[in-house]
């Protein structure tokens, strides 16, 4: 499944916002990566508004598994959630 970085917060809070560009439902799991970064099995979706002034349903927040990692997302970027085998 495909997602665009949208944003990277500090190191210290350690989490990056991400658009859904695919329509595939999914949960994360332990060993769940975001474009090769082990990412917590932790999900949000972070308020945000579109255009039109409506909530934002293809945007989420991922933690990374070690905070400083998020300095490893670029904004613009396509990358791929992986999730292992159950």
């Amino acid at each position: 499944m495909r997602f665009k970085i949208e944003y990277a917060l500090e190191p210290r809070i350690g989490a990056v916002f991400a658009q859904r560009l695919d329509d595939d439902d999914f949960i994360l799991i332990d060993g769940a990566t975001l474009g090769g970064i082990p990412i917590k099995p932790e999900l949000t979706m972070p308020r945000a508004l579109d255009a039109d002034g409506n909530p934002r349903m293809d945007l989420f927040a991922f933690r990374p598994c070690v905070k400083t990692d998020v300095e490893r997302f670029v904004v613009g970027d396509i990358v791929e959630l992986v999730i292992p085998d159950a």
